[in-house]
């Protein structure tokens, strides 16, 4: 029985071992009291703050890390104040051009009454992915302009028909009343103009580009709000 007990611990603190092995390996971990004084880092949160042990241990963890949602900053009582797990991007205090960003998730620790004692932060590297966010927004607000300075009205669609999208002047002369109109198709967007019969025609064509990977050309005239196919 001994033995049993014994070989089970061992497995047990092993199995811990190796976690422990993992994140570190993997995020920046630190270890708070329930005011968030730091009692341990590791050294992957040390690498990535640029700071030593010497100088993070014994400080707050909020005198090297700002809590963050979006543009609206969090008040250290909505992580500490109530002793749930907290999810949420943290940056660094030093406000750095470039400056690191971390997906974080904050767990509490209860003791016997139920009062959170200890906290331990996990914490993710997003820079690059925020970095690739940022510029994919921009592309796509260069697009945006770029294409709503044509003449010419313009839909950028999938393979289902959904719209990806559009300049201004394809939303005003297809009568697109609809605000958010990217992801849906044709037949799903709201219009005084669209008929049936030019949508079914239109998601017909859309359906043999893809399909024969070429392109077809459609004409179609308005009369009186309405649309006539010119076959």
């Amino acid at each position: 029985m001994f033995q049993k007990v014994t070989r089970e611990l061992q497995h047990t603190m092993q199995v811990l071992t190796d976690t422990q092995t993992a994140l570190n390996e993997s995020s920046m971990v630190v270890i708070m009291d329930e005011c968030g004084v730091m009692s341990h880092v590791n050294d992957m949160f040390c690498d990535l703050l640029d700071l030593s042990k010497e100088l993070i241990l014994g400080k707050c963890v909020f005198d090297v890390l700002t809590p963050s949602d979006g543009s609206v900053a969090v008040s250290i009582d909505e992580i500490f104040g109530g002793g749930k797990i907290w999810r949420g991007e943290l940056l660094p205090k030093k406000n750095e051009p470039g400056r690191r960003s971390f997906q974080s998730t904050v767990v509490p620790f209860h003791d016997d009454t139920g009062a959170p004692y200890q906290y331990v932060l996990i914490g993710t590297d997003i820079t690059d992915q925020k970095s690739a966010e940022r510029c994919a927004r921009e592309r796509q607000e260069q697009l945006k302009t770029l294409l709503d300075t044509l003449s010419e009205s313009i839909v950028f669609t999938d393979e289902d028909g959904r719209w990806l999208e559009a300049n201004t002047q394809a939303l005003a002369l297809l009568g697109i009343e609809d605000d958010e109109w990217r992801g849906k198709t044709l037949s799903n967007l709201k219009s005084h103009i669209l008929t049936s019969d030019w949508v079914e025609d239109i998601n017909r064509l859309n359906t043999m580009t893809w399909k024969q990977n070429t392109s077809f050309h459609y004409e179609a005239i308005r009369q009186t709000k309405k649309w006539k196919s010119l076959h």
